[in-house]
């Protein structure tokens, strides 16, 4: 009695069949694609990371206090007394750190800081004076509501 042949189920005479001549599984169909061979992978492009692309510049933002209106006049308080002592690097440090908090008192002050006129009233003869950054802290000071900015900027030299 001959049996029903099932593929690699084994027959009477002991051997077993399968449906591929080389006796092996049929292979089952791949649930994901083949991963490269070792040789091409690198050979494949590798992603490059997002390039950040500068901002555009943008108009002078309306500014707003990042500072409490309390740690700005302690800044400030601060700067004043260093420049009376005639510590002008010093004060410069507490006068911008307010004026970055958008206080055009300490942009003003700042300015003043690097005016030549200024320095030399106050006979602070050991600051360097720089007509340029005095300009931009006054500008800057303007820009902040400081109205006496304006006139400091006129008495400047040529720029």
């Amino acid at each position: 009695a001959q049996q029903t042949e099932q593929p690699g189920a084994p027959v009477e005479d002991g051997a077993s069949r399968s449906p591929d001549p080389a006796g092996n599984a049929a292979p089952e169909p791949p649930s994901s694609p083949p991963a490269p061979p070792p040789d091409q992978i690198a050979a494949l492009p590798t992603p490059s990371p997002p390039t950040q692309q500068p901002a555009p510049p943008a108009a002078a933002p309306v500014p707003t206090p990042s500072l409490p209106a309390e740690e700005i006049a302690a800044l400030i308080t601060r700067g004043d007394a260093l420049i009376i002592k005639g510590d002008v690097a010093s004060a410069r440090l507490f006068y911008e750190r307010a004026a970055d908090a958008a206080d055009g008192q300490a942009a003003l002050r700042l300015g003043e800081s690097y005016d030549p006129a200024f320095l030399e009233r106050a006979h602070l003869t050991g600051a360097r004076g720089d007509v340029q950054t005095a300009a931009r802290w006054y500008r800057r000071a303007r820009e902040l509501g400081a109205s006496e900015a304006e006139a400091l900027l006129r008495t400047l030299s040529p720029q």
